[in-house]
């Protein structure tokens, strides 16, 4: 849940850097409260489009693991560049 207490000024920095397919990907199985920031920094329209495709693309628990801990890595390099 580290990702609860960034910023959405931290948050918009790196979802410019994550992939759709990967946050598509990290959505299956991530907490509420990180689903919960990454909407507040996503148009509406866009998020309604990634939770269709969520829910049409179901993947396996560990894929989904996988791109959240991509995702957790570039995070901590955004973190260490701004």
């Amino acid at each position: 849940d580290e990702l609860a207490d960034w910023s959405d000024n931290d948050i918009q920095k790196l979802l410019h850097y994550v992939s759709k397919q990967d946050l598509v990907k990290a959505l299956q199985t991530s907490s509420a409260n990180v689903q919960e920031a990454f909407k507040r920094n996503i148009p509406p329209s866009l998020w309604q489009n990634l939770i269709s495709q969520r829910k049409a693309f179901r993947c396996s628990d560990k894929e989904s693991w996988t791109a959240q801990e991509k995702i957790m890595r570039l995070a901590h390099l955004i973190k260490e560049i701004f």
